[in-house]
Protein backbone atom coordinates (compact mmCIF):
# COMPACT_ATOMS: atom_id res chain seq x y z
CA UNK A 1 0.00 0.00 0.00
CA UNK A 2 1.68 3.40 -1.12
CA UNK A 3 0.60 5.90 2.00
CA UNK A 4 1.81 9.44 0.11
CA UNK A 5 0.03 11.12 2.46
CA UNK A 6 1.28 9.18 5.62
CA UNK A 7 -2.04 9.27 6.55
CA UNK A 8 -2.10 5.58 7.92
CA UNK A 9 1.24 6.72 10.40
CA UNK A 10 -0.39 9.89 11.07
CA UNK A 11 -3.45 7.70 12.70
CA UNK A 12 -1.31 5.24 14.82
CA UNK A 13 0.36 8.39 15.99
CA UNK A 14 4.02 8.26 14.03
CA UNK A 15 4.69 11.33 11.79
CA UNK A 16 7.98 12.50 10.19
CA UNK A 17 11.40 12.13 12.56
CA UNK A 18 13.49 15.38 13.96
CA UNK A 19 16.95 15.21 12.99
CA UNK A 20 17.60 13.65 16.71
CA UNK A 21 15.51 10.44 16.04
CA UNK A 22 17.41 9.74 12.98
CA UNK A 23 20.73 10.99 13.77
CA UNK A 24 21.47 10.70 17.42
CA UNK A 25 24.84 8.82 18.77
CA UNK A 26 22.84 5.59 19.86
CA UNK A 27 21.23 5.01 16.64
CA UNK A 28 25.10 6.25 14.55
CA UNK A 29 26.98 3.46 17.02
CA UNK A 30 23.85 1.00 16.11
CA UNK A 31 24.20 1.12 12.47
CA UNK A 32 27.70 0.93 12.40
CA UNK A 33 27.47 -1.95 14.35
CA UNK A 34 25.06 -3.48 12.01
CA UNK A 35 27.17 -2.66 8.81
CA UNK A 36 30.79 -3.73 10.68
CA UNK A 37 28.83 -7.35 12.45
CA UNK A 38 26.12 -8.15 9.88
CA UNK A 39 27.59 -6.47 6.31
CA UNK A 40 24.26 -4.00 6.38
CA UNK A 41 25.09 -0.45 5.75
CA UNK A 42 22.43 2.09 4.57
CA UNK A 43 20.32 1.63 1.63
CA UNK A 44 18.16 3.12 -1.00
CA UNK A 45 14.97 4.06 0.10
CA UNK A 46 11.86 2.91 -1.76
CA UNK A 47 10.20 5.70 -4.12
CA UNK A 48 6.80 5.24 -1.88
CA UNK A 49 9.19 5.64 1.26
CA UNK A 50 10.42 8.68 3.64
CA UNK A 51 13.60 7.68 5.58
CA UNK A 52 12.32 10.01 8.04
CA UNK A 53 9.17 8.04 8.54
CA UNK A 54 9.07 6.98 12.10
CA UNK A 55 8.55 3.38 12.94
CA UNK A 56 6.54 2.06 15.56
CA UNK A 57 5.12 -1.54 16.62
CA UNK A 58 1.84 -2.62 17.87
CA UNK A 59 -0.45 -5.50 18.81
CA UNK A 60 -3.94 -6.41 18.68
CA UNK A 61 -5.84 -9.34 20.04
CA UNK A 62 -8.53 -10.92 17.84
CA UNK A 63 -11.35 -8.00 18.20
CA UNK A 64 -8.98 -5.64 17.09
CA UNK A 65 -8.29 -3.76 20.62
CA UNK A 66 -4.68 -2.51 20.77
CA UNK A 67 -3.07 -4.17 23.89
CA UNK A 68 0.97 -3.32 23.15
CA UNK A 69 2.90 -0.63 21.45
CA UNK A 70 4.19 2.67 20.98
CA UNK A 71 5.93 4.95 18.27
CA UNK A 72 9.96 4.22 18.03
CA UNK A 73 11.88 6.23 20.42
CA UNK A 74 14.97 6.28 17.82
CA UNK A 75 15.74 5.34 14.54
CA UNK A 76 17.20 2.19 15.82
CA UNK A 77 14.72 1.15 18.24
CA UNK A 78 13.24 -2.16 17.49
CA UNK A 79 9.79 -3.26 18.72
CA UNK A 80 10.05 -6.14 21.72
CA UNK A 81 8.19 -8.81 19.61
CA UNK A 82 8.44 -11.43 22.54
CA UNK A 83 6.69 -8.87 25.09
CA UNK A 84 4.17 -8.26 22.28
CA UNK A 85 3.06 -12.02 21.74
CA UNK A 86 3.08 -12.29 25.60
CA UNK A 87 0.72 -9.39 26.36
CA UNK A 88 -1.91 -11.20 24.12
CA UNK A 89 -1.14 -14.56 25.63
CA UNK A 90 0.59 -16.58 22.60
CA UNK A 91 3.72 -17.74 25.16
Amino acid sequence: MVDEEREVYASWGLGVSTTWHLLNPWTQVAMNKLGKEEGIWTRDVDPSGNRWQVGGGWAMDELGVVRWGAPSKTADDMPNLVEACNTLGAF
